[in-house]
């Protein structure tokens, strides 16, 4: 993605901006939150492993589980989501060849 945290937000303040959002509409509409970046406060994070369509490769289930660790060692919370949004549109893709 980036070699470095502050060329990834570089590009997330690029990418997350009002022009974004008009030229594509399935960018949710929520802008780069410096305030939120420069904050040493514990973050909240969910994730997911399996979509419940495609399975993880073992070495990218390895990396999130490590991932996973080391946030929770730096004081975040992390917490296993359930994707439902991709579910339907895995399903809804399966179907458009039938």
């Amino acid at each position: 993605m980036a070699r470095d945290v502050e060329s990834l937000a570089l590009c997330m303040r690029a990418l997350l901006c009002t022009d974004m959002f008009t030229l594509d509409p399935t960018v949710p509409p929520i802008p780069f939150n410096q305030q939120v970046y420069e904050s040493s406060e514990p973050l909240r994070i969910g994730y997911y492993e399996n979509d419940g369509y495609l399975q993880p490769s073992p070495s990218m289930s390895r990396a999130l589980r490590e991932t996973k660790e080391l946030l929770e060692k730096a004081g975040h919370t992390v917490s296993v989501l359930e994707p439902h949004v991709y579910h339907v549109g895995a399903r809804s893709w399966g179907d458009v060849d039938k």
